[in-house]
């Protein structure tokens, strides 16, 4: 089938549908587009063969590509490893250690004073002292220290407090307090010089040894847990093929967890996860539906324009479920290559940016739930999208169209590093910073292939298509030309004007030109009939009647709709061409038939108007004056300034009282820059022209020896030379 034919076959199908109410039409594209989204995210890809922890696998599973595993067992036996390696944090209690020393030095001073004074029974004064002192200590051991000679009992002190003054500066916690009483004991030993004293030393001095420090648990975690922190994951390399688990082996975590990274997966469908979606898509359709109806109301009511939205999101959206797969089942940089700049600049492009970004935001979403909930790929797509969306639009040009893929290639490839680089991603940020590059060089040239399709298939106008049709190549321009020159000249001159006055009030100029050319294409069937293309003395009209050549003439922009629709033209040129004339009268005949009516009856004026649309929007309305203006400049005896603005103010004003422009959105301020916009360009087209010089015949001779006559322009110097040799 070939591309006439698809179109001509689509237009069937839009006749068919146009039978249909507008709502019925919006329900059946949201049933569709509800079934279609819902079957995509329904089937759920999820990674791991469906394995149950704590259950027997089903089946043996082998890995389906080499993986790098993280093994959660071996990294956390080295991060236990790491914390036991720190010691406890243990916080020394000086006060603690004055007051021991200082308990041994009154216990001392005690025996001195009961050694100096005391002459009661030792053994009672024994009992005595350890309640005085504050401190058990055998009564046994304070009798041996009450006998003792002076140079002995002068030792023993000695030593105690050289070697309690020592260890007592030591960090003593109820944990090592043995082991420093040991170390202790050691001491005492090396220190005294007689060995029988050593008992006695040691059982005072051992009295006096307490724990002077304690442990600071909370640092102690802390320290713990930054050494635990510092010790990087173990990876375990697992080669395609290998075995993970065999049937009838119980699952463990660290199992399933390694089935998901070996490329394994399985598809399934839950009733839950099902109402879970299909609640969630119906909050979407109800939002984007009150959007529309609130902000974009022109394409609400194009169910047309409403089923290429649904369909961009559609194709993402199986795009995206490929990928997911691909995902899931090999490589995690394949997630880089979701099309999101190619729906966002589609949709820029046909529509506008803000429903750009309200595609963006479902398709995020989309994706999220496509891949598993996983933030980063929601995430590469949320802002992946972001510039695509507003750096073209529908007056884009071939040019910015690959200036805007170029730098949306350099932005999925930044986002691409970013994303990798934030998240857990188990690859290199530089392969996934091409691939977010390769992905918007080759969806934004997808993106301008495609776009033709589009255009002509769901009746989009974009500025593509438009300058396609200014081409002078075109076969209906070239057909125009052939057939009807003067219209063709017409329409050029229209259009030159039609432009000039859509740039100065900020309408649409080369929707206007291209309109502007064809707007008279109709008039290619009966040429003869207008007289433009009438020859010097032939004029059809004058053995019609006055009501035959008004329908005769009225019915070229009836001719000029049937002409476009079969040649598919973009929607808002034909309706344009519909309404150029409005329900203006064809005054001239109209004048006629009153005329010739006068002495037998009245005139109906309807027969003599046009019964077409008003001009809807401010280009329509810059057309119909546009037209008037230029065909009422051509009847001009001369065209000064002063009579083209006086013929320019007629002529508007004539149309705004007629009622002409009610609906075409012109302020008044748009009319004034029109006729400034009109005078300037019809004054520089019918400016005065220089006189030249006069023609000097000048004799020559052929080459057959007669004589012919040589035309040439000279100036007043060359000229007075050649009279002279003539």
């Amino acid at each position: 089938m070939n591309y006439p034919r698809y179109l001509d076959n689509v237009n069937k199908i839009k006749t068919r549908l146009e039978k249909t109410s507008l709502a019925s039409k919006r329900l059946v594209i949201a049933i569709g587009f509800f079934a279609v989204l819902l079957t995509l995210i329904a089937f759920e890809i999820q990674p791991g063969a469906g394995l149950e922890v704590g259950k027997s696998s089903p089946e043996n599973v082998y890995a389906a590509k080499d993986f790098k595993y993280l093994d959660l067992k071996k990294t956390e036996e080295k991060r236990k490893e790491a914390a036991n390696r720190v010691p406890e944090v243990i916080v020394y209690d000086e006060k603690a250690a004055s007051a021991a020393i200082s308990d041994m030095r009154n216990f001392f001073v005690l025996l001195e004073n009961e050694r100096a004074f005391s002459t009661g029974d030792i053994e009672k004064i024994a009992e005595e002292i350890p309640e005085k002192a504050k401190t058990y200590i055998k009564p046994e051991t304070i009798s041996e220290l009450l006998q003792l000679s002076p140079e002995d009992f002068a030792l023993v002190k000695k030593i105690a407090f050289q070697v309690f003054a020592k260890v007592v500066k030591m960090k003593i916690t109820e944990r090592n307090l043995g082991e420093i009483t040991e170390l202790y004991r050691m001491k005492i030993r090396d220190s005294l010089s007689k060995e029988f004293l050593e008992p006695v030393t040691l059982a005072i001095t051992e009295s006096f040894l307490r724990p002077n420090s304690r442990i600071d648990y909370v640092e102690t975690e802390k320290r713990r847990a930054e050494a635990a922190s510092r010790v990087k994951p173990v990876y375990t390399i697992v080669r395609q093929g290998q075995l993970i688990v065999s049937r009838g082996q119980l699952v463990t975590y660290e199992i399933a967890e390694m089935s998901k990274d070996a490329g394994v997966t399985r598809t399934t469908v839950r009733l839950m996860s099902v109402s879970r979606y299909a609640v969630l898509l119906i909050v979407i359709l109800t939002l984007s539906a009150l959007y529309l109806s609130r902000f974009e109301r022109v394409y609400f009511d194009s169910p047309g324009l409403l089923a290429l939205l649904c369909s961009i999101v559609i194709f993402y959206a199986l795009v995206a479920k490929l990928l997911s797969y691909l995902y899931f089942s090999f490589s995690q940089t394949l997630m880089f290559f979701i099309p999101v700049s190619a729906v966002t600049l589609m949709s820029s492009i046909l529509f506008n940016s803000n429903l750009a970004v309200l595609v963006l935001l479902i398709c995020s979403v989309v994706t999220g739930i496509m891949f598993g909930g996983s933030f980063q790929p929601a995430a590469f797509a949320a802002l992946g999208g972001s510039i695509p969306a507003f750096i073209a639009n529908r007056k884009s040009g071939r040019h910015e169209l690959r200036e805007a893929g170029l730098i949306s290639s350099a932005w999925l490839g930044f986002v691409a590093l970013g994303t990798s680089y934030l998240s857990d991603f188990r690859g290199s940020i530089f392969l996934s910073a091409g691939a977010g590059f390769l992905n918007g060089a080759v969806f934004s040239a997808m993106t301008m292939g495609i776009l033709p399709f589009l255009e002509t298939t769901f009746r989009v106008t974009t500025r593509q298509w438009l300058l396609e049709l200014a081409s002078p190549e075109q076969e209906l321009l070239k057909e125009l030309s052939l057939k009807a020159p003067g219209t063709y000249s017409h329409s050029i001159m229209v259009a030159n004007l039609a432009e000039a006055a859509a740039r100065e009030i900020g309408s649409d100029p080369i929707l206007a030109r291209v309109t502007a050319y064809y707007h008279d294409i109709g008039k290619i069937k009966r040429p003869q009939f207008f007289i433009e293309n009438q020859p010097p003395g032939k004029n059809p009209h004058e053995g019609l009647k006055p009501s035959l050549s008004a329908l005769v003439i009225t019915s070229h922009v009836r001719d000029s709709v049937e002409i476009l629709e079969r040649n598919h033209f973009p929607p808002e040129i034909v309706s344009i061409t519909r309404s150029h004339h409005g329900t203006g009268l064809v005054r001239y005949f109209y004048d006629r038939a009153v005329e010739a009516m006068s002495a037998s009856g009245e005139v109906d004026k309807s027969c003599f108007k046009y019964k077409y649309d008003l001009p809807r929007g401010k280009t329509a309305g810059i057309l119909l004056l546009a037209d008037s203006v230029e065909a009422a400049a051509r009847t001009l005896p001369r065209r000064t300034p002063a009579l083209l603005e006086s013929m320019i103010d007629k002529i508007i004003e004539e149309k705004m009282t007629g009622g002409q422009l009610d609906q075409s959105d012109l302020t008044f301020r748009d009319i004034k820059k029109i006729k400034v916009a009109f005078l300037k360009i019809l004054s520089s087209s019918y400016h005065p022209r220089i006189e030249y010089p006069a023609v000097v015949q000048l004799k020559g001779e052929s080459a057959d020896g007669s004589e012919v006559n040589i035309r040439n322009r000279m100036g007043s110097r060359k000229r007075a030379k050649a009279n002279k040799k003539a």
